[in-house]
């Protein structure tokens, strides 16, 4: 049994050493800030189904239940500001079939937590999503390996301080581009106009440009790149050190 776990670990992780030297060898700082590649596992690529014929039945369901006219108009909302901060851009079919990249759609939906204080609706990009037969965006990444503290290690170590900070964690992966390459896995569809169905004239297909929240490499790519931000920073190194007595 102890055997078999572990197999079953070095086949999800397959190789955390060689996942830190592939981040080593392809981030970049850029004018936009840290620029990340998805950490492929071995065939990845070559794996991944395109899914866009479940997301695309996902968002005809959606547009077809009920109270679809509230959530509709709230998504375009969120879209428009994503837009205008530049983490996502609309992508045409003619693009996307004559780039010689991986091509991976997302569908969507939009969640509601009334008892947010920050945002109250938030769209959820499905990366586990896929067509019976082929393999979903996580299954062909790797998750990387993450050194986030345990939640009750947190919680214990806030109630012995005065001060306690949060943060919106979507927004912090939105700091991280997208490589250029990769962007095409993170395709997903809307409606031009909320008010028409959801025919081919009225599809629009954007992508990320940022990494987007949800997919299984983004936890990793985010703790990497902290890291990779405060390697020659004495302040940060300070607040590093700092973080990692309260939080550990």
């Amino acid at each position: 049994m102890f055997f078999l776990e572990e197999t079953h670990r070095e086949e999800l992780d397959y190789n955390d050493d060689a996942i830190r030297k592939e981040f080593e060898n392809t981030v970049k700082m850029t004018d936009e800030g840290i620029c990340v590649r998805w950490p492929w596992k071995p065939f990845g690529k070559e794996q991944l189904g395109d899914n866009r014929e479940v997301a695309y039945r996902r968002l005809v369901n959606m547009v077809q239940s009920k109270k679809s006219a509230e959530k509709l108009k709230s998504m375009r909302k969120i879209l428009d500001d994503q837009l205008e901060r530049r983490c996502i851009e609309e992508i045409s079919l003619e693009e996307i079939e004559n780039s010689r990249q991986p091509v991976y759609y997302m569908p969507i939906q939009l969640v509601r937590n009334e008892n947010s204080e920050t945002s109250k609706d938030r769209i959820v990009y499905d990366g586990s999503s896929k067509k019976k037969g082929t393999k979903s965006l996580n299954e062909c990444l790797a998750q990387g390996p993450v050194s986030i503290p345990k939640v009750h290690g947190i919680i214990l170590k806030a109630r012995t301080s005065n001060l306690v900070l949060t943060a919106d964690v979507e927004k912090a992966f939105h700091t991280l581009t997208l490589h250029e390459d990769d962007r095409n896995t993170t395709l997903f569809m809307f409606l031009r106009d909320i008010n028409k169905p959801p025919t081919n004239e009225n599809i629009i297909i954007y992508r990320f440009r940022k990494v987007p929240f949800g997919i299984i490499s983004s936890p990793y790519l985010l703790s990497e790149s902290i890291k990779f931000s405060q390697r020659d920073s004495v302040k940060m190194k300070n607040l590093r050190n700092a973080l990692k007595t309260r939080c550990t």
